[in-house]
C-alpha cells in the first residue's frame, strides 16, 4: 500500500488541519479490506456502521423501487463515502453499494469516529465537512434531475466522472441521468454530431481567414 496513508493524510487535510501524528493514528486504527468486483459494501436493509475510504476501483451506489434499479451515485479512489442516512440515523440503510471493479478499502467503526468526535474539535470539524459535501451534492443532484436537461447533465457527467464514463455499463449511466438506455444512445450520438460540425465550421474559418491573409498580402504587394 505505497500511497495509501498519503492519499488518506491528503484527503484528511482538505477538510480539517489537524496533526500530522493524529491523521497516522487515525490511520493505524482503520481495517483494510479488498472487495471483488460485483460484492457489496453495503446492502439496503442493513445498519451501515462503517465510514469507508476508497484505495482504489470504483462502485455504483443504487436503490430498488417498483422492481426496477435507480442509480443514485459512483464513487472512486480517493474519497470517502458510506451511507449517510443510516450512518447518522443507525437505521438500516435504502441504498446498495456495489464494487463495479476489485477495491482496495480501508475502514473505521462508528464507535472510533464518535470516540475522535469527543477527542478533538478538528475531527468534529471532518465529520461535519464530511455529511456536508454529502447533503450538498444530494441537493445538487435533485435540482439538477428536476430541472436539468438530458444533454446538460450528460455533459455535466461526462466533465467530471471521466474514469466512470469508462467503466459504467451505458443503462447505470442513463438511470444516473434519469433517462432511458436509449435515450442515452440517441443522445451521445446527437452529441457526436454536433462536435464534428463544429470541428468542421472551426476548420473552414481558419481556411477562410488563410486566404483573406493571402489575398490581402497580394494587394500590398
Amino acid at each position: 500500500m505505497p500511497n495509501y496513508r498519503k492519499n488518506i493524510a491528503e484527503s484528511v487535510l482538505k477538510k480539517t488541519q489537524i496533526l500530522k501524528s493524529d491523521i497516522n493514528l487515525f490511520i493505524d486504527k482503520s481495517a483494510s479490506k479488498s472487495i471483488k468486483k460485483g460484492d457489496y459494501l453495503i446492502k439496503d436493509g442493513q445498519i451501515c456502521n462503517s465510514l469507508y475510504y476508497m484505495h482504489s476501483g470504483s462502485f455504483r451506489s443504487f436503490f430498488y423501487s417498483n422492481n426496477n434499479i435507480y442509480v443514485n451515485d459512483f464513487g472512486v479512489e480517493k474519497q470517502f463515502f458510506t451511507s449517510f442516512q443510516s450512518f447518522i440515523s443507525n437505521k438500516p440503510s435504502h441504498i446498495n453499494m456495489q464494487a463495479m471493479q476489485d477495491c482496495e478499502i480501508s475502514i473505521w467503526t462508528k464507535s472510533l469516529m464518535e470516540k475522535l468526535y469527543r477527542e478533538k474539535n478538528q475531527w468534529q470539524e471532518f465529520g461535519r465537512k464530511l455529511a456536508e459535501e454529502f447533503f450538498s451534492e444530494s441537493e445538487m443532484r435533485a435540482f439538477s434531475l428536476m430541472s436539468e436537461s438530458a444533454k446538460i447533465k450528460f455533459l455535466h457527467f461526462k466533465k467530471h466522472n471521466s474514469k466512470i464514463l469508462k467503466i459504467a455499463p451505458q443503462y447505470d449511466i442513463a438511470s444516473y441521468i434519469g433517462i432511458t438506455p436509449e435515450s442515452l444512445s440517441r443522445l451521445k450520438k446527437s452529441i457526436i454530431v454536433e462536435e464534428n460540425t463544429d470541428k468542421d465550421y472551426g476548420i473552414c474559418q481558419r481556411s477562410n481567414s488563410s486566404i483573406k491573409e493571402k489575398s490581402s498580402s497580394w494587394l500590398i504587394s
